[in-house]
């Protein structure tokens, strides 16, 4: 049938199309890949390298190589920062020393300030990496690594002594949970933020009976609370004979 003036393509035609866009992401996928893996082998930790592991990461985000890799960029990210701020520490610190002591106060000031301003831009380098990761759960939020990948750089983050990143992590798994209430991956991942965050038992429980309230049959939620149970049981088992 025509509308307007316009054939509509059969099934088959649209199967061939289909096929085709199939073919040509593998074909980008394999040329992404093979130069990620270039850059590995070369050690290259560059801005480049990092926007190649994400553009592999966007077509298969099971890409277990690419993942390890934007993390070792990540970390040789990190690690030259915290040396460059170590580094410049020690040199303003060396000026102060000659010039007296109220000017080795003043280049203390000057350190303090720098090293606040270096974690900051660790911060942010991080907190866009969140940020990259949200829109890739967004997009397909059953896949393992995208959440393996975000714990680490929460970790990072707490290592920056960012202790609000838990509470925004706690935020965000409200919104998918909400979006899909079974989503075991989001549940494991409740669970080690709330481990991080130390949050109660009883908190926890509270949470998920709401979650059971919404929704009795919610597998995931008794699941999720029965682990938490078992922890409210487990020191009363060695109370000995006082009742």
């Amino acid at each position: 049938f025509a509308m307007h003036g316009v054939k509509r393509k059969t099934a088959a035609e649209r199967d061939v199309e289909k096929e085709k866009a199939k073919l040509a992401a593998a074909a980008k996928f394999n040329d992404v890949a093979n130069l990620i893996l270039k850059h590995k082998k070369d050690g290259k930790r560059d801005e480049e390298a990092l926007q190649l592991t994400m553009k592999a990461l966007e077509i298969n985000p099971e890409f277990y190589s690419a993942w390890n890799f934007r993390r070792e960029i990540l970390r040789d990210r990190l690690k030259r920062a915290m040396e460059e701020e170590s580094h410049e520490g020690k040199k303003e610190g060396g000026e102060g020393r000659e010039g007296g002591g109220g000017r080795e106060e003043a280049r203390g000031d000057e350190e303090e300030k720098k090293t606040g301003e270096g974690r900051s831009e660790m911060k942010k380098l991080l907190g866009k990496e969140l940020e990259l990761l949200a829109g890739g759960i967004e997009r397909n939020a059953k896949a393992y690594c995208l959440w393996t990948h975000r714990l680490w750089t929460v970790d990072q983050l707490l290592a920056l002594e960012d202790e609000e990143v838990l509470s925004k992590e706690l935020s965000l798994c409200d919104s998918f949970l909400r979006a899909d209430e079974r989503n075991f991956h989001c549940w494991d991942y409740r669970l080690a933020i709330a481990r991080r965050r130390q949050l109660t038992v009883e908190e926890e429980l509270k949470f998920t009976t709401t979650k059971v309230n919404a929704n009795f049959s919610n597998y995931s939620a008794w699941h999720h609370r029965s682990r938490f149970l078992s922890a409210m049981a487990a020191p009363q088992k060695g109370g000995g004979g006082e009742e």
